[in-house]
């Protein structure tokens, strides 16, 4: 009875405090994968990303923010070496990219005790997409371009000036907007869209669904 208790008693502590280090495998067949999660104090806070093929990955932050001086954002290299100890531009990690020198990389967020995520609606959550190394990324920049002449709303340059080693790259948002297809490097333009619309733009390879760019939330 007594170890009943106990148990129970360290399952509900658990529960509320922790969650277990979240590993996934990435299958270089499937195209990027792609997680959000806001981060809490005292859970775990780390996501382990392995490929299926032994190969490198890339990881990309889409998105999303730490407390600045205080959470600081960790990536760790497949031998466990920190690639990154910081806190982006303070406290927006977005943008920010890495490779691993092996098959796994790893992600986490060294929460101070105090404030986090989940208790601030300050900080937003952090997304983030994994892909095999497999081709090379397209440099793209994004700028968000206001039309207030016309009416309450706005559109998204997109400047590819380079398409890494695509032979074509297609511009989606997740407005369902038309796709733009880009095969040689420029500013392509989608939109409009209403002021106070949340848009986000992808670009991706056309040839190899590993290679891709974000631009978060606009």
């Amino acid at each position: 009875m007594r170890k009943t208790a106990l148990f129970s008693l360290f399952f509900l502590i658990y529960s509320l405090t922790g969650q277990a280090q979240e590993n996934t495998t990435v299958d270089c067949n499937g195209g990027p994968v792609t997680t959000t999660f806001c981060y809490d104090t005292g859970a775990d806070n780390s996501f382990v990303y392995t490929s299926n093929n032994g190969g490198p990955l890339n990881l990309t932050i889409d998105s999303g923010e730490v407390e600045n001086g205080w959470d600081e954002l960790i990536i760790l290299d497949s031998d466990g070496t920190e690639l990154y100890n910081g806190y982006g531009n303070g406290g927006d990690v977005s943008g920010i990219s890495f490779q691993s020198s092996g098959d796994n990389i790893t992600l986490l967020v060294d929460e101070d005790g105090s404030i986090s995520c989940v208790s601030s609606a300050s900080i937003d959550s952090i997304t983030m997409t994994v892909s095999c190394a497999t081709c090379v990324n397209p440099s793209v920049d994004f700028e968000m371009v206001s039309d207030c002449l016309n009416a309450p709303q706005f559109y998204i340059d997109v400047d590819v000036s380079d398409l890494g080693s695509a032979g074509s790259l297609t511009i989606s948002d997740n407005q369902g907007s038309a796709n733009v297809s880009a095969s040689t490097t420029g500013t392509y333009q989608l939109g409009p869209y209403a002021n106070n619309t949340d848009v986000q733009i992808n670009v991706a390879n056309d040839d190899d669904a590993n290679c891709f760019a974000n631009s978060g939330s606009m």
